[in-house]
């Protein structure tokens, strides 16, 4: 709850995914299910991101296969800087050894492309623990 207002704040997710017509098809999903979100298209560019935004981001969403680093290892810096962080991949293609990095993360689950905006936001809502 926002003490000032009596609001409860909007969930905050960073969103990170190198295909730019993906991020904005997810942006667009998740702003209109009532979210906060903040893109980025590189790693790089989410941890910044994170950074800035520090801890009112509730959860990364971020692609498995990227240039430069992997959505797990990704995953991995942030909780660094989030421990808390709730942890979402989207993923098209797995491999073995990215699945085995997904399940060193612990809590954090997969939502298989191609997905339906609906199920991208029913996956996030049980991620962060809502009623679907």
């Amino acid at each position: 709850m926002d003490s000032e207002s009596g609001q409860q704040r909007k969930v905050t997710i960073l969103v990170v995914e190198d295909q730019e017509p993906v991020l904005r098809v997810v942006e667009r999903s998740l702003t209109r299910s009532g979210f906060q979100v903040i893109t980025a298209m590189s790693p790089q560019e989410g941890l910044s991101k994170l950074a800035e935004h520090g801890s009112s981001v509730d959860m990364l969403l971020t692609d498995v296969v990227m240039p430069q680093m992997s959505g797990p290892d990704l995953a991995a810096a942030a909780r660094q800087h989030a421990p808390d962080i709730r942890i979402l991949f989207m993923s098209g293609y797995s491999g073995d050894s990215l699945l085995d990095r997904i399940a060193e993360l612990g809590e954090a689950s997969v939502v298989e492309k191609p997905f339906r905006p609906a199920e991208l936001v029913a996956k996030v809502r049980k991620v962060m623990g809502e009623v679907p």
